[in-house]
């Protein structure tokens, strides 16, 4: 017959196992917090960081891609006049760039213009984007994927006039044509 016997503990004294866990816990608690202080959380900034990669490789891929000729329509959503907001069409030949309304639009002066006195051109989109994305601004973008121009961008916040939940402005680039010339 065998006898089992049982140690017993006296009270307030643990084994050594449990003090070397308990100070294994407190070195992984300590480290973390100090990489999160050094480093950082991660997932924060990497959002932008992400941003501005998309940016830059739509970037390129328009600088390469990009045509000699080509026409597109921009449509503006802003708390602006609406001369700015009325949609135009843009031509971009190689040493000139227009932009007029299909139908000539009147401005908050009561005069009728038929061209925009501040057009928005496809190549200031990107320092737009990038000036939002390196900023405090929520911004969305799509990016036309045969040219890597942007199609839709979306800027929120950071401006006291925006009503909550609103684009403060928001840029459409639709109907995008490459021209041939005779």
């Amino acid at each position: 017959m065998s006898r089992v016997t049982r140690r017993i503990q006296r009270k307030g004294l643990y084994p050594v196992s449990t003090h070397l866990a308990a100070v294994v816990l407190l070195v992984i608690i300590f480290v973390t917090a100090g990489t999160v202080m050094l480093v950082g959380l991660p997932g924060i900034g990497d959002e932008r960081q992400g941003l501005l990669t998309e940016l830059a490789t739509n970037r390129a891929a328009w600088t390469a891609k990009r045509p000699a000729a080509f026409r597109y329509v921009v449509q503006r959503s802003c708390r602006c006049p609406p001369e700015d907001t009325a949609r135009f069409i843009v031509t971009e030949r190689p040493g000139s760039r227009s932009a007029e309304f299909p139908v000539p639009v009147e401005s908050a002066g009561g005069e009728f213009l038929a061209s925009p006195p501040r057009p928005l051109w496809l190549g200031e989109l990107f320092p737009l984007i990038e000036e939002a994305a390196r900023g405090d601004k929520q911004i969305a973008v799509e990016y036309d994927a045969a040219w890597g121009y942007p199609r839709l961008v979306r800027i929120d916040g950071g401006d006291s006039d925006a009503p909550g939940g609103k684009a403060a402005l928001t840029v459409t680039i639709r109907d995008f044509e490459i021209l041939r010339d005779p």
